[in-house]
């Protein structure tokens, strides 16, 4: 879940695009990892957006794995708002990084 702040919102009063798919993002990373047990980065992110969201809202992403091949991994997720409404979709691709170095802990 995430808060719509002051500070990720647009000159009409919404949240501003950039921060929603940025919400999906912290929710694909981790989920990418349970599903490939290895760090992953993104390849590509789409988003659509239905409706707004306004300051004091709170942001619900559910996601779901759909595809993870041996170099990639394919993801959709859904995006609500305090009332339950869909708010955005989003899809990534991400690539499985096999081999990784110090900026991974390894």
């Amino acid at each position: 879940m995430f808060p719509v702040t002051q500070g990720s919102l647009n000159p009409e009063g919404k949240m501003q695009g950039g921060f929603l798919t940025a919400a999906f993002d912290n929710v694909f990373g981790p989920l990418s990892y349970l599903a490939a047990r290895s760090p992953c980065v993104t390849l590509d992110i789409h988003t659509q957006y239905f409706r707004g969201l306004t300051i004091g809202e709170t942001v619900t992403i559910v996601a779901e794995v759909i595809a993870r091949g041996q170099s990639s991994v394919f993801m959709k997720a859904e995006a609500f708002n305090s009332s339950q409404k869909l708010v955005a979709v989003s899809s990534t691709n991400l690539l499985i990084v096999k081999e990784y170095g110090p900026a991974f802990g390894q």
